[in-house]
């Protein structure tokens, strides 16, 4: 949105440079600001998604997948899509704000393999778990076209954690 406003507060400037300009100098001087100002907006932006870049970063490589564990987990199929709960514990010395698992599904009914028929990666973002703390976790499972197991069976992986901003 601010990209919007930015680029039709800039629009209507040259219009009216152009418009009511009274010399070529005045214009190419109107011109050389404008210029300048997109230059500076444009160093800002990249910057900014810089930064963002390395908080990310950082939130990701804060808390490693060992210093958090998982238990009471339960994977169930409610009004259309696949749940799973449990309670995460946070050994780790910096708040917990994101997860994300990858859960695998396999249909045991034909012993002795099993079939896996559905695995996705799931996150769940604004959680709030203190270090050393414990909390209850719930996030929805997206397997689409995946056939109702008889016998089924699944795991999970976790694959990454964000630290909550300190």
């Amino acid at each position: 949105m601010q990209w919007l406003i930015g680029s039709v507060a800039l629009a209507m400037f040259i219009i009216l440079a152009f418009r009511f300009s009274q010399s070529r100098r005045a214009l190419l001087a109107t011109c050389g600001v404008i210029a300048i100002l997109a230059a500076a907006a444009t160093g800002l932006v990249l910057h900014e998604s810089r930064q963002s870049d390395e908080r990310s970063r950082l939130a990701r490589d804060l808390i490693k997948p060992a210093e958090i564990g998982i238990s009471d987990t339960t994977l169930t199929y409610e009004y259309g899509s696949w749940h799973l709960r449990g309670t995460l514990v946070n050994h780790s010395g910096h708040g917990i704000a994101g997860l994300t698992l990858h859960v695998s599904v396999q249909d045991c009914s034909e012993p002795p393999a099993c079939k896996t028929i559905g695995e996705k990666d799931a996150s769940i973002v604004g959680i709030d778990i203190a270090p050393r703390r414990t909390g209850r976790f719930a996030l929805k499972v997206y397997l689409p076209d995946m056939p109702m197991p008889t016998a089924m069976k699944w795991s999970y992986e976790i694959k990454q954690v964000r630290a909550a901003r300190q």
